[in-house]
């Protein structure tokens, strides 16, 4: 029986239609492995603000983007056709479940490994580019994080002045390090769950903190910066205890996200294989925020920013209206700001304007 991903809202549960770009392409045993991207991540991706630093003006700011957005529409339009192939392929045989592969993060390679087993070379090739793009990755996003964590932490606390050959140097210690860390914590997440749903979740603490910094000095003339640090403080001390409660839960087995029923009918293995129950976990036995899937992680750290930054702005100091730049707010709020300042210049050359005419010639 084909079992539907539910287009009922519930944040209890990992997908539904309208967070998943493709119904088809769902991962067996759990709904939705293919595309499945919230689109907030992207929204305060370090490679579109970086797009936007280093344009030349808003004419090639806005290029830059439509071209980031094209791309990765693409992007993610090829990989929902990959999950309609993958389930054309296998909608009556899960592999996870017919025990062929570990874990669904294998589903990809063994559905190369499968249909390219009869064309030589094409699985090697596969493997290959695989590891080009992760590789490539992974190189530019170290050596990023090398040059801010030097230029932002090292050579502040540095008295002496560094050549460049030096900070290079220096640069590229810290990657190494970063580097080793992130070869050992590779047999951590290896005990862990899939690597995608780890993903989201760990970057959520941040990415909401980071959307939120932005759109809050976008969207709020009366923030300060008291508001957006306390706020985004909070959003970080905040999401980090639920996303560290959620994988907790997930961990001991208080929690689960609930699976789609699969099937193991069409299999050419032997008939021994059996579905297993269906278990439901009770929800009471989690805290209610360790249950909202990390699809939303974003988005809850965006609204704490706004909770907690705007009580804060409003009880310290404002900044002054005549030093508020319109050019750095949102449209719709710039609008009211210009009007807000052409009211306070008014007002300021109302009494030179009527001492001008009382005077006497």
């Amino acid at each position: 029986m084909t079992e539907y991903i539910p287009l009922r809202e519930n944040v209890t549960l990992e997908h539904n239609a309208w967070r998943n770009y493709n119904l088809a392409g769902r991962r067996f045993g759990e709904p939705g492995h293919g595309t499945k991207v919230p689109f907030t991540s992207h929204i305060q991706e370090s490679k579109a603000t970086g797009y936007v630093l280093y344009a030349q003006n808003v004419h090639s700011c806005f290029r830059a983007m439509i071209y980031f957005v094209l791309g990765l529409v693409l992007i993610k339009t090829i990989t929902c056709f990959i999950g309609l192939l993958i389930f054309a392929t296998y909608h009556d045989c899960d592999p996870l479940q017919a025990k062929m592969i570990l874990r669904t993060d294998q589903l990809l390679a063994y559905y190369v490994l499968d249909i390219g087993a009869a064309v030589p070379g094409l699985p090697g090739l596969f493997v290959a580019g695989v590891f080009s793009a992760a590789l490539s990755t992974m190189s530019t996003g170290l050596n990023s994080l090398g040059a801010t964590l030097f230029e932002d932490f090292v050579r502040p606390c540095l008295k002496l002045k560094l050549s460049e050959k030096g900070a290079k140097t220096v640069i590229k210690i810290i990657i190494i390090i970063i580097g080793s860390i992130c070869v050992v914590m590779v047999f951590v997440v290896d005990k862990m769950g899939g690597i995608w749903e780890l993903t989201v979740s760990v970057s959520g603490i941040t990415s909401g903190a980071m959307m939120g910094l932005f759109t809050f000095g976008m969207f709020y003339p009366r923030a300060n910066s008291k508001g957006a640090i306390i706020g985004s403080i909070s959003c970080l001390l905040i999401m980090g205890w639920i996303v560290s409660g959620n994988q907790m839960a997930i961990a001991t087995g208080t929690f689960k996200y609930k699976s789609l029923s699969t099937s193991v009918e069409g299999c050419r293995i032997n008939d021994t294989v059996s579905e297993p129950p269906m278990s439901e976990v009770p929800e009471a036995e989690a805290f209610a925020l360790f249950r909202v899937t990390f699809m939303y992680y974003t988005l809850m750290g965006l609204i704490i920013v706004f909770a907690v930054g705007t009580p804060v702005s409003l009880l310290t100091e404002a900044p002054k209206l005549e030093d508020l730049n319109p050019a750095v707010f949102s449209p719709i709020v710039r609008k009211y700001l210009l009007k807000e300042k052409t009211n306070l210049e008014m007002k300021e050359r109302r009494p030179a304007d009527v001492l001008k005419i009382s005077s006497p010639e």
